[in-house]
């Protein structure tokens, strides 16, 4: 988790600004070579210590691969929701999509939904989406509308 020591040297920390307030019917889409784990979060601000909307989290264990989600607020952590799957494969691209809804996000992998998860922290609140891990991060693209084609222009990157 974002503010606490781990065990292992974490090789990439990217952060990329949000331009604009997140909003119902934004998609965020990531492009990324797995090389061993990875966080995906949607921050409100940049300081480790800041809250996250969504801390989104893949665990290879040994009995088992596991994705994690929760919320970072008023310098807790919620109730974690876990997947006990991960689509996740060290050496291979994939392709993870965050669709933005009035109830949460739209999770999917490879165009495959994956797991919902409700909002915990107001949408206009994140202004940081933050990659971190041992992953060679291709693309990041943020369109104004889900049914927007991923070669269409992107609002950032």
């Amino acid at each position: 988790n974002p503010g606490l020591p781990t065990p292992w040297p974490l090789d990439i920390v990217i952060i990329n600004m949000i331009n604009t307030a997140l909003l119902t019917g934004h998609l965020v889409i990531t492009f990324l070579f797995l090389l061993s784990r990875f966080d995906v979060n949607f921050r409100c601000g940049g300081d480790r210590n800041n809250e996250a909307a969504l801390h989104f989290k893949t665990l290879f264990r040994e009995d088992r691969d596991t994705t994690v989600f929760n919320s970072f607020l008023n310098k807790e952590w919620g109730q974690e929701e876990q997947r006990c799957f991960s689509p996740f494969q060290k050496g291979r691209s994939f392709q993870l999509q965050f669709v933005i809804t009035k109830k949460g996000y739209k999770v999917t992998v490879d165009n495959k939904p994956f797991y919902e998860y409700s909002h915990r922290i107001p949408l206009e609140r994140v202004n940081i989406l933050q990659v971190v891990g041992a992953v060679e991060l291709k693309k990041i693209e943020i369109f104004k509308d889900s049914s927007t084609s991923r070669s269409a222009s992107p609002e950032s990157k």
